[in-house]
């Protein structure tokens, strides 16, 4: 299915220029070559059509569209046929025009679908429209398939909306026309783009079976919780550095910034968690998976209350921690909630917001994440994001693939690139954090060590809320460039990947 779909737009255009050069060459001798060209390509055109997925109604109206094509472009090559120069001319420049506008359009005609795997039962689309809601002009694509659409609701308080960003539902007579409604939104000049609402699923590595205690004698820390020692990150981070410098500027703190972490939820109870806790919807403050507590842990465990781990803070002051629930207790979400998420710890005055989470992009499609995004960096916020955990290049995994986001890869405790994290080719922002047999908190009040670029994310996040508890206009461009200013390039890499210095960050900041 997918080769039919991938050679489908090859054929069609060979089938085309031979159609064109029977007529051109007809009474010559290359009439038989053009026809025979013609022939052939035409019946694998053909078959192509035939076999690429979709229904027989999307199938006819693209064959429609193909037929209408075809008869316009010969039509209008008999008119310049009389001149030669112009014949040719036109060649080169149809043949321009069509890969480099128009091959696009023909080779997505089939892929714009995904599979029934990939997004929710009730087979919901995100469009961004050009007009408000009520004005959209959507009324003939709605009207025509059954569609259910409203605004979407991007705030704790249910009654706030965006006027431009629509969600619609398919209703279940009508999912065998899924590739017809794309074939419409895509041709409307009142939609600006549209996604198919995604699955994402939570994919962390097991725990670690090895014990987490450090074997070499560590450095001398000024805080008194007991378990640090089983963080191996804090001593490969200089943390006893970073809570020296941060003990020695407490004066420099301007406010106490807030951590947004979208995940599972936090339990907000957790004997290492609760103190620096920040509640903003009493539905997210708990957490039946577990995931999104480890996080916290990892960014804002409470440090020196003899209890524990501890996190870059040794005061506290620096930052609190808030959740946003838009993962299940099977660590299951979709895009919708994940953008909803978003908007709402933008709107709650996060100024940095965690996602621990990801998973394969639907061909690319990321305007509604980049909507999202572009509206929390709007509102000050620094958003770190999992490259996740496949060892592939995150270019190919959103949201690590949105446009300002910083991608945050994973590396071992030998310091190099840890062989499951995703890889920088194709991302814009990417920094590395320890990430493998990270240990942290765990719902009642329990602790363990797990593994996964989600772990390096909480990491980033946590330096980035000191950053802003100091200087809280720092931009997440900024930010970056100061990771990767004091940053140091792991061992072994072609991708000169940086990893994350965090006392040498803030260091730089307070100068």
């Amino acid at each position: 299915m997918e080769l039919m779909a991938g050679i489908y737009p090859f054929f069609f255009l060979l089938s085309l220029l031979g159609l064109v050069g029977w007529f051109y060459f007809r009474g010559s001798s290359f009439t038989g070559l053009m026809s025979r060209m013609f022939l052939f390509c035409f019946i694998i055109y053909l078959f192509a059509l035939a076999l690429s997925p979709g229904s027989v109604g999307f199938k006819l109206l693209i064959l429609s569209r193909d037929f209408i094509f075809m008869a316009f472009v010969v039509t209008a090559f008999q008119f310049l046929s009389r001149k030669k120069v112009l014949y040719f001319g036109a060649m080169i420049v149809f043949l321009s025009i069509f890969f480099s506008v128009l091959f696009d359009r023909w080779d997505s005609t089939f892929k714009r679908i995904p599979s029934l795997a990939e997004i929710p039962e009730d087979y919901e689309l995100i469009i961004g429209a050009n007009q408000n809601f009520e004005s959209s002009g959507l009324t003939l694509i709605k009207n025509r398939f059954g569609l259910n659409c409203r605004r979407m609701s991007v705030s704790l308080d249910s009654d706030m909306t965006t006027p431009y960003l629509i969600v619609c539902n398919v209703p279940d007579e009508n999912r065998i026309s899924l590739d017809q409604i794309s074939w419409w939104l895509d041709r409307s000049h009142h939609v600006k783009w549209w996604e198919w609402n995604q699955i994402i699923q939570l994919d962390p590595l097991e725990a670690s079976k090895e014990d987490p205690t450090r074997r070499q004698p560590p450095p001398t820390f000024e805080i008194n919780d007991p378990d640090v020692e089983k963080m191996w990150h804090f001593y490969e981070l200089e943390y006893h550095l970073l809570h020296q410098l941060l003990s020695e500027n407490e004066d420099r703190i301007i406010r106490r910034s807030l951590i947004s972490i979208l995940d599972t939820g936090i339990d907000h109870l957790h004997e290492d968690i609760s103190d620096n806790y920040h509640s903003i919807d009493a539905e997210y403050d708990g957490d039946p998976m577990g995931h999104g507590t480890h996080c916290a842990g990892i960014s804002a465990a409470v440090s020196n209350n003899r209890t524990g781990i501890a996190g870059q803070s040794p005061s506290n002051l620096h930052y609190k921690v808030s959740s946003i629930r838009v993962l299940n207790e099977r660590g299951f979400g979709t895009k919708k909630q994940i953008i909803k998420g978003i908007f709402q710890a933008a709107e709650s005055g996060a100024d940095v917001i965690s996602l621990s989470l990801g998973g394969p992009s639907i061909k690319s499609t990321n305007k509604a994440y980049e909507e999202a995004v572009q509206f929390a960096l709007n509102r000050g916020s620094i958003i770190v994001v999992a490259a996740g955990n496949a060892g592939k290049p995150a270019r190919n995994f959103s949201p690590a693939n949105v446009k300002g986001v910083i991608c945050v890869g994973s590396m071992d405790p030998d310091g190099t690139f840890s062989s499951f994290s995703n890889s920088p080719i194709g991302i814009e922002k990417f920094i590395a954090a320890p990430g493998r047999d990270i240990y942290s908190t765990l719902p009642g009040d329990h602790y363990a060590s797990l593994s996964g670029t989600s772990m390096a994310t909480p990491i980033v996040a946590a330096t980035a809320a000191i950053a802003k508890s100091i200087q809280p206009d720092i931009s997440a461009e900024e930010f970056y460039r100061l990771l990767m200013e004091t940053g140091k390039p792991l061992p072994g890499n072609n991708e000169e990947i940086m990893g994350i210095k965090p006392y040498r960050a803030i260091f730089e900041l307070l100068k």
